[in-house]
């Protein structure tokens, strides 16, 4: 109740406000009003009528539900209009949202194997841990590994009696000998092309040959340096062809998912560059580059991610972490004015302009980016004219009785 209270007290201020606002509106324009009607009567009284008021009885409306307004000194003294000009001036603008940090998908490694065999010896057993390149996993035992191994240490054995044979033989033997050399030669490669698609190494293929006794025991090594994002073996398990055991990410380099909203997605650009701050580290700004824009939006929440590439070989920032990002853009020179200058119906964008002292007409103008307090014109004005800073609001309250009022006035 008391809430209620508060805010039905605070609704009351505002519209005893708007009240007093307009009532003071009506007091100027009426006395406004009554002067040029005075000068009406001075008119059929004889007098000189000044031009000014005689154009203003009947103006031409620029524009649906506005027309121009002409002021005196002591109304615009009153209202406290105040007027500045339309300039082309240097539109620097920065850009901020917020971002997610997130491993870089180039730089992840699914560790798996490509014979079944069964997880004997867990080196790397726990999720997170660092490991370096060529550090061993785990070690698998594979019947199917052995039997490879061993018909590959037969014909190798085979090859090796037969190039002595060869050496030492007749020479009436020796295209037949050459032929069975050829053979075992044949076998042996084939042998040799079987150990390599289960990516056995050339230099574990050589301890084979020179140890002379088949293993049933394969180690699985990392091939990248970094950390062990997921874990999905342990030990005695079945392991098939295929599956993944482990995910090692390397995080010298990351990605920052960035939500840019629709209204400021023109203004991004890949290849652009980006500081980055985040609240665990509050002293230090990150430098990244907006790597790429993705081709679809969030229908939620009308944004669209750019994806920002960072040096992370310090290892400061943990993907998942929230982090704010800045990015700015030279826009050149443009014609910027005031932003509260600007009368926005949500259809149309209008301000009005003084062409001749005390002489106000409303004008529709297109507007571009907002830059910090001003907003780009992009049609509808020309540098140096005058607009309306302050006061405007009663300036179109005017505007607007006097458009929807028989004869362009208030009736008294």
């Amino acid at each position: 109740m008391k809430y209620l209270n508060i805010h039905l007290g605070s609704r009351a201020r505002s519209v005893a406000a708007s009240a007093a606002y307009i009532y003071l509106a009506s007091l100027v324009f009426a006395q406004h009003d009554n002067h040029a009607i005075e000068a009406v009567s001075q008119d059929h009284s004889g007098h000189e009528t000044p031009s000014s008021e005689v154009e203003q009885e009947a103006p031409s409306p620029l524009m649906d539900g506005r027309v121009p307004v002409m002021l005196t000194p002591g109304q615009r003294q009153l209202i406290n209009i105040r007027t500045a000009q339309a300039r082309r001036q240097n539109a620097f603008v920065q850009m901020r949202t917020v971002g997610i940090v997130a491993y870089d998908d180039s730089r992840i490694e699914n560790i798996n194997t490509k014979v079944m065999g069964w997880a004997d010896v867990l080196h790397v057993d726990k999720p997170g841990q660092r490991v370096e390149q060529d550090a061993p996993l785990l070690d698998l035992y594979s019947p199917e590994l052995y039997s490879a191994q061993q018909e590959y240490l037969i014909a190798y054995d085979h090859c090796e009696n037969l190039k002595h044979l060869n050496h030492g033989g007749e020479s009436e033997q020796t295209g037949s000998v050459s032929d069975v050399v050829k053979s075992g030669l044949t076998l042996l490669d084939s042998a040799r092309k079987r150990l390599k698609l289960w990516d056995i190494t050339d230099q574990e293929i050589a301890a084979l040959e020179k140890a002379g006794i088949a293993s049933d025991r394969l180690q699985i090594r990392s091939p990248v340096s970094g950390f062990v994002i997921e874990k999905n073996v342990d030990p005695g398990q079945m392991v098939r062809p295929g599956i993944t055991l482990y995910r090692i990410a390397d995080l010298d380099t990351i990605w920052i998912n960035a939500d840019v909203y629709e209204y400021e997605l023109s203004l991004f650009r890949s290849g652009q560059k980006a500081k980055v701050m985040a609240k665990a580290y509050p002293d230090q700004v990150f430098e990244a580059k907006v790597d790429f824009i993705y081709p679809f939006s969030e229908t939620r929440t009308r944004t669209t991610t750019a994806r920002l590439v960072l040096d992370n070989t310090d290892g400061l920032l943990k993907p998942g972490m929230y982090v704010d990002v800045k990015v700015e853009r030279d826009l050149g020179e443009q014609l910027l004015i005031p932003r509260e200058a600007v009368f926005d119906t949500g259809k149309r964008q209008y301000v009005f302009t003084e062409l001749n002292p005390g002489y106000f007409e409303p004008k529709v103008i297109e507007l571009g980016t907002k830059v910090g307090n001003q907003f780009i014109v992009t049609h509808g004005l020309d540098e140096g004219e005058k607009i309306v800073i302050d006061g405007n609001f009663l300036l179109d309250s005017e505007s607007q009785l006097k458009a929807s009022g028989s004869g362009g006035g208030h009736n008294h």
